[in-house]
């Protein structure tokens, strides 16, 4: 039997799971799809218990050590990455195979990216409000074209990212901690070190994975290098930032604009001060949120449970 037990409430990936998964759709297999979210993990045991396959979109609730050993579900695979929606370590240690999808969402992030520092360049975190309060007040912005964007990761959305902005007419550099010269020539980008990305860049967009050595790869030094002015993105993962240094950096009034849709206590506190400040613009950790994506992960996934051969699969646990 294959289930998927919690769709979150979205009829979006419950359309998705039937459309690619089930016989009654255009999918070649029978599976129960749970639109619904499971009431608990007692509800969610009971919806896993007996299945040979779990299949879970990636934004559902934890399965965690609790869930996996009640359950005892024969093999899981995550519509999307696996490490923050299963417990990896008690799925080894119960013998429950993990395959997931990840990075399905890389251009999805990237436009969202690109969305973000469009809005912060022509300054529309001060504009919006005042015209959402009735008041009237233009400000001059700038163009893109001739700025120098600075990338920091080069990955799949930073590839992505550095191909928008040169075909928008922006001068890219990128750093990474394993940057590949190979790499940049191809979409573009100049390679460059870190404090020199941050010294010369007008703005500056974050696309690492989060690891020991990125944790709070950028504190209250390297925020200070950045020129009076310049812009940051950041839609990979808050704690590539020190967020307290951040909300300092903003406060003091020194960058022209930061844009975050991650954070460090998310949904974010409705008193923070970077929920309110005139040059500040936050959206909901929604970067990857497109039915495109949405419907990249699910076919992924389905497709691995029909035993179509893809690359787009790996083996995590």
């Amino acid at each position: 039997m294959i289930v998927v037990a919690d769709c979150g409430g979205s009829a979006l990936v419950a359309t998705a799971f039937r459309r690619h998964l089930t016989s009654g759709g255009t999918g070649t297999v029978d599976a129960l799809v749970h639109e619904d979210p499971a009431d608990g993990p007692g509800e969610l045991v009971r919806r896993l218990r007996g299945a040979d396959t779990a299949v879970h979109f990636f934004t559902g609730p934890r399965l965690d050590d609790e869930v996996l050993e009640a359950a005892r579900p024969g093999r899981i695979v995550v519509a999307g990455p696996a490490n923050d929606c299963v417990d990896l370590a008690a799925a080894r240690r119960l013998g429950i195979p993990v395959h997931d999808t990840p990075g399905l969402a890389a251009r999805s992030v990237a436009e969202h990216s690109l969305t973000l520092l469009l809005a912060l360049i022509r300054r529309l975190p001060e504009v919006v409000p005042a015209m959402s309060d009735g008041g009237w007040r233009p400000v001059f912005g700038r163009e893109l074209g001739g700025i120098r964007l600075g990338l920091i990761g080069l990955g799949r959305v930073g590839e992505l990212f550095a191909s928008l902005a040169v075909a928008l007419g922006m001068r890219v550099s990128a750093w990474s901690p394993h940057l590949d010269g190979a790499r940049c020539a191809a979409v573009g980008a100049v390679p460059c070190g870190l404090e020199e990305l941050l010294a010369t860049s007008d703005a500056v967009s974050l696309h690492l994975r989060l690891s020991s050595a990125g944790e709070r790869l950028l504190g209250r030094a390297e925020l200070g290098l950045l020129a009076d002015g310049a812009l940051l993105v950041n839609t990979a993962r808050a704690g590539l930032l020190d967020m307290a240094a951040l909300r300092e950096t903003v406060l003091a009034g020194r960058l022209g604009g930061v844009a975050l849709d991650v954070f460090d206590t998310e949904p974010l506190p409705p008193e923070d001060p970077l929920r309110h400040h005139p040059t500040v613009l936050v959206t909901p950790h929604l970067a990857w949120m497109t039915k495109e994506a949405v419907d990249r992960f699910v076919s992924a996934a389905a497709g691995f449970v029909q035993n179509r051969t893809t690359t787009q699969v790996r083996q995590v646990a």
